[in-house]
């Protein structure tokens, strides 16, 4: 009977013991992809530029931190530290980093295909004005600028609508002023990003940059077999002379992108190597320069 309630007791206590399952993103690595790896040494180029971008705008906002408060004219002073503690939130918020990291990529897209866009909006602008006015004033012009305002504005619109500091600057807008009330969203904004580019975009860039170092050995595997596949292909005689040119040209870009990989990974390591450091460093700046300014705000608040 001892022995049951022996095994029994042990029997629960690895039980209570053992570590929960918990279900993951399944994603595969794309390295053994040819796309991917004719593209690596330029996406790991970006990826390692990426981070010094981020670290050097977090840098340059919060070094602006000090000019905020004698930008405000007699304000509400408690406000205006409540706003500035959810702005410093709200970058690390997973709201507001869900919302911004969207933002982004649209920004990326529009960025991209913003002059193939424009042509298109623009382009029927004109048509529409000659079509239906009898009109050949440019109008295609505007219509591309104004496509560009509307794209920004709604952006902000967006991250404001995920934003407790934007919140709490338009409940106390009466207060305020309104310019106060413009100043502040735009301080808001800064914050926000640079907590967020401190907090998380830094990071974000070098967990991408370890994935990347770290895929390093099967891209090139994949690099070769992709030459060798093409070339393959450029000797069989049932290849046609104008898919041989195509492929001739694929061909070249896939040996460019092997001369060009153990370049951009020599570098992308040594930023992996003191990324850690950098980011401390970075953190560390941001809060001297965020608490300097709560301290002078607190100072002024009566």
């Amino acid at each position: 009977m001892k022995r049951t309630f022996a095994l029994f007791a042990i029997s629960a206590t690895l039980g209570a013991c053992t570590k929960k399952e918990t279900l993951e993103p399944q994603i595969a690595s794309s390295s053994s992809l040819p796309g991917y790896a004719t593209r690596y040494p330029q996406e790991l180029g970006a990826a390692r530029e990426s981070f010094g971008q981020q670290e050097g705008a977090a840098e340059k906002m919060f070094g602006d931190f000090a000019t905020f408060p004698d930008q405000l004219s007699q304000p509400d002073w408690q406000t205006v530290l409540d706003v500035y503690d959810l702005a410093d939130t709200d970058g690390r918020s997973n709201s507001y980093v869900e919302r911004l990291e969207q933002d982004q990529a649209v920004t990326t897209f529009y960025s991209d295909e913003k002059g193939e866009l424009k042509k298109r909006v623009g382009g029927a602008a004109q048509y529409a004005a000659k079509e239906k006015q009898g009109c050949d004033v440019d109008v295609a012009s505007p219509a591309g600028a104004a496509l560009d305002k509307a794209m920004d504005k709604q952006l902000e619109d967006r991250l404001h609508d995920r934003s407790a500091a934007s919140a709490a600057i338009d409940h106390a807008e009466d207060a305020l002023g309104k310019k106060n009330t413009d100043t502040l969203h735009k301080q808001a904004d800064s914050i926000g990003l640079a907590s967020y580019l401190t907090h998380v975009g830094v990071y974000r860039a070098k967990q991408q940059i370890d994935r990347m170092v770290d895929e390093a050995s099967d891209v090139k595997k994949t690099q070769d077999r992709t030459v060798q596949d093409l070339n393959k292909l450029l000797t069989d005689p049932k290849t046609s002379e104008a898919k041989k040119k195509d492929l001739t040209k694929e061909l070249t870009t896939v040996q460019a992108s092997q001369a060009a990989i153990d370049s951009e990974l020599e570098q992308a390591k040594s930023t992996k190597q003191g990324a850690e450091d950098r980011i401390k460093k970075l953190t560390a700046d941001y809060d001297k320069a965020f608490a300097a300014l709560r301290d002078n705000v607190k100072q002024r608040v009566k």
